[in-house]
C-alpha cells in the first residue's frame, strides 16, 4: 500500500541520513588528522631547508648549531637521526676518518668538529628532506583520494535522499488525494444509502397504502354485493305473487305474517296503510344493515 511503501522510504532515508552524518564525521577526522601531518611535514621541510641552507653556506657555528637545534625538535625526526645531530653540536669531535659513514645516520658517534662533520650532516638533512616530502606527497595523494571517495559517497547518499524524499512527498499527495476521494466516494455511498431509504420507506408505504385501498375495495365490492343480494331479497318478498308465502320463506326470523298480495314499494306507499308485510321487510333490511353495517340498507328499511 502507499503508506507501507512511504514507511520504507522514510526508514530508508534514515538510514542514509545517519550514513550521511557518519561519513561526514569520519572525512572531518581525517581531514583534521591530514592537516595536522600535513602541517608538521610542512614545518620539518621547511627547518631542514633552513638547516641545509646555513650549512652549505658555511654559516657560523652558532648559526649552524641553531638550525640544526631546529630540526632536532622536530616530531618527525627519527630518534637515531636526532642521536647524530646531537652528536654533531657536542663540542669534541674525533677525526671524520674514525666514524664509519652509516653511523652519520643510524648510530650515536662521539662528538665530531664542525669542519670534520658539517658535510655528513648535509647529507642526513638531504635524505630527512627527501623522506619528508615524498611522504607528503603520498598523504597529499592520499587526501586527495580520500576526499574524492567521500564526496562519491556523500553525493550518492544525497541523491538517494533526494530522491525518496520526492517519492515521499509524490506518494503523500497521491494518498492524501486517494483519502480524499475515498471519503467523497463514502459520502456519497452513505447519501446513497440515506435516499435508497427513503425510497424504500416510500415505497413501502405506497404499497401499503394500495394494499389498504385494494382490502377498502373489495370491502366495499363485498359490502355492495350483500347490499344488493339484501334489496334483491326484500323485492322479491314484496313483488312475489303470493307475498306471505314469500314472507314466510325468506323472513323465517322475523316471524313474517299477512295476507297481503305480493306489491312494490310504489304499490305499498299508494295503499296509504303500512301493512305488516312492510314492516317486516323494514325490519329485515334494518337486521342487514346493522349486519353488514350499511348505511344503503339502514336508509332503505326507512323508505320501505
Amino acid at each position: 500500500s502507499l503508506t507501507d511503501r512511504i514507511e520504507e522510504l522514510e526508514e530508508d532515508m534514515g538510514r542514509w541520513k545517519k550514513d550521511s552524518a557518519s561519513t561526514a564525521d569520519v572525512r572531518a577526522k581525517e581531514a583534521a588528522d591530514y592537516k595536522a601531518t600535513s602541517a608538521d611535514y610542512g614545518e620539518s621541510l621547511a627547518a631542514l631547508d633552513e638547516a641545509l641552507m646555513v650549512l652549505k653556506r658555511k654559516a657560523t657555528k652558532t648559526a649552524q648549531a641553531e638550525a640544526l637545534l631546529q630540526v632536532h625538535r622536530l616530531r618527525l625526526v627519527p630518534a637515531a637521526s636526532k642521536r647524530v645531530l646531537a652528536s654533531f653540536l657536542q663540542e669534541s669531535q674525533p677525526g671524520v676518518e674514525d666514524m664509519p659513514e652509516k653511523q652519520l645516520f643510524n648510530e650515536a658517534p662521539e662528538a665530531y668538529g664542525y669542519e670534520f662533520q658539517s658535510g655528513g650532516v648535509v647529507d642526513l638533512l638531504q635524505k630527512l628532506k627527501d623522506e619528508f616530502e615524498t611522504k607528503k606527497y603520498e598523504l597529499d595523494r592520499e587526501e586527495l583520494t580520500a576526499q574524492h571517495a567521500y564526496e562519491g559517497i556523500a553525493q550518492q547518499l544525497t541523491d538517494n535522499i533526494e530522491n525518496a524524499q520526492f517519492e515521499v512527498n509524490k506518494k503523500t499527495n497521491l494518498r492524501a488525494e486517494t483519502q480524499k476521494s475515498k471519503a467523497g466516494k463514502e459520502g456519497e455511498k452513505a447519501q446513497a444509502e440515506v435516499d435508497r431509504a427513503e425510497d424504500q420507506r416510500y415505497l413501502d408505504e405506497t404499497i401499503g397504502l394500495c394494499a389498504q385501498k385494494e382490502q377498502d375495495f373489495n370491502a366495499r365490492q363485498k359490502l355492495r354485493g350483500q347490499e344488493l343480494e339484501a334489496l334483491n331479497k326484500a323485492i322479491e318478498i314484496m313483488s312475489s305473487e303470493d307475498v306471505s308465502g314469500a314472507a314466510s320463506k325468506h323472513l323465517p326470523s322475523l316471524l313474517v305474517a299477512g295476507d297481503s298480495r305480493g306489491a312494490s314499494f310504489a304499490q305499498l306507499r299508494k295503499s296509504g296503510e303500512q301493512s305488516h308485510l312492510q314492516v317486516q321487510v323494514s325490519a329485515f333490511l334494518a337486521e342487514r344493515a346493522r349486519k353488514y353495517n350499511s348505511r344503503v340498507l339502514a336508509l332503505a328499511s326507512q323508505q320501505v
